[in-house]
């Protein structure tokens, strides 16, 4: 019963706060956190095993793990891969931090849109659309350009030359 009654405030929580402390508490901060234990403690502790896709790999499925909803877990092990990526090609925490503070915003705009404020701001129809279940979610355009954006983004950081640890070397020669 306490454990409901706690849930229950949460819920109060996440549905009353203002939009800017929710991005603050479920984006901004696991951002920052998440970012320095997973891919700079995490990933750069495997890359010294001399494999960057094994690193990468392991650290999105420790990632994974650590979001302990299964549907959570899968994406966040996929997200993983992605910002391990990024870490590892740019040399920097900093894009995959900003990826994943986007990813989280994202989702915070996902449960607090309604269809009630798409129609007091017919601007986001362009955006978002509602379906037939009153659920929001995106046009297909805004998914064909998100997706054509990511590989775009993706080549560009295959593209870039990135510092090797001394154990990749050794496992390369």
């Amino acid at each position: 019963e306490e454990v409901k009654q706690a849930l229950g405030g949460v819920d109060v929580m996440l549905r009353e706060a203002p939009f800017w402390q929710l991005v603050l508490i479920i984006a901004v901060t696991p951002a920052i956190c998440e970012e320095l234990a997973f891919r700079g403690f995490i990933l750069s502790g495997f890359r010294h095993l001399g494999h960057k896709w094994r690193a990468i790999f392991y650290s999105a499925l420790f990632f994974g793990v650590s979001h302990s909803i299964l549907q959570q877990s899968i994406i966040a092990t996929v997200v993983g891969l992605v910002i391990g990526y990024l870490a590892v090609q740019s040399g920097s925490l900093v894009p995959g931090m900003l990826f994943h503070l986007v990813h989280n915003t994202l989702g915070v705009a996902a449960t607090r849109l309604t269809p009630r404020m798409l129609d007091e701001w017919p601007g986001l129809r362009y955006l978002f659309t509602v379906g037939p279940d009153r659920e929001i979610g995106f046009p297909w355009w805004i998914v064909v350009f998100s997706v054509v954006l990511s590989i775009m983004l993706l080549y560009k950081f295959q593209h870039l030359p990135y510092a090797k640890t001394e154990e990749e070397e050794h496992h390369d020669a």
